[in-house]
């Protein structure tokens, strides 16, 4: 499982914050061929594809893990990104996506936190992203290793 692994991991943030979304893709691919459909990955995956503006592509690799545990939250957060970001917005979309990603956001564990605060971080909404780590951090009791 690539959640767990810090090297892809670290590699994803290094990328993500030098916006070297093409290498972003590349370290996810080889990442999904070690680890198999991961959805972690396929959300970097997607995410590099997105900030390429190649939206309607991303679009579809979001939508096609959006059940997955881990990145419900984020995923719900990137469809948005990518609609509103898209040169047509369908407004009915997003705003089924918000009412959604509402009723979610209440009930997710430690790794879609996780996972979502590292998306709001990397879109420069660092004050939510500041939110969602603090919520994690309280489900975790204390605890220094949460993740």
């Amino acid at each position: 499982m690539a959640s767990t692994d810090t090297l892809i991991l670290g590699s994803i943030n290094y990328y993500c914050r030098a916006r070297f979304y093409t290498h972003l893709q590349n370290v996810c691919l080889q990442g999904l061929q070690k680890h198999g459909g991961d959805p972690v990955l396929t959300f970097w995956k997607a995410f590099g594809i997105l900030m390429e503006d190649r939206v309607s592509e991303a679009i579809r690799e979001f939508e096609s893990i959006q059940e997955s545990e881990e990145v419900v939250l984020c995923c719900l957060m990137a469809l948005i990104y990518a609609h509103k970001k898209a040169q047509l917005i369908d407004k009915e979309s997003v705003h089924e996506l918000e009412t959604r990603l509402k009723k979610i956001r209440t009930s997710v564990g430690e790794n879609a936190l996780y996972f979502a605060a590292m998306f709001l971080w990397h879109t420069v909404r660092h004050e939510k992203a500041r939110e969602y780590v603090d919520r994690m951090l309280k489900m975790s009791n204390g605890s220094k290793e949460v993740f």
